[in-house]
């Protein structure tokens, strides 16, 4: 069994009202050897354009799924062997603006 995360930064401030589309290809073999089956899964999500307001990236926010892939992406900095105080620094500068972005107080 495998898991896989996928994680999308944009470097460009967005359009008014923009969806974003992720699309997935799955290949895989029937249970019939002769016979191997493309499946593509289509995504679509609206990007959030205000920084202040951002109430629609946190009623989709999932702490615990953020907690697990930023301790993933932690650990194979560490294991490319990145500087174990630089993967410290960038772990606090990412958790430090993902709280700012979602938290509410």
């Amino acid at each position: 069994k495998s898991t896989y995360a996928f994680i999308f930064e944009h470097n460009k401030s967005p359009h008014q009202s923009q969806n974003v589309y992720f699309q997935f290809m799955t290949v895989y073999q029937h249970s019939s050897p002769d016979y191997i089956r493309m499946r593509v899964t289509t995504c679509s999500r609206p990007l959030s354009t205000d920084a202040t307001n951002s109430s629609s990236v946190a009623h989709s926010f999932d702490q615990d799924t953020s907690a697990v892939l930023m301790a993933r992406i932690a650990s194979d900095r560490l294991s490319i062997n990145d500087n174990p105080g630089d993967v410290m620094r960038w772990l606090d500068r990412t958790l430090i603006h993902l709280c700012q972005y979602v938290a509410q107080f």
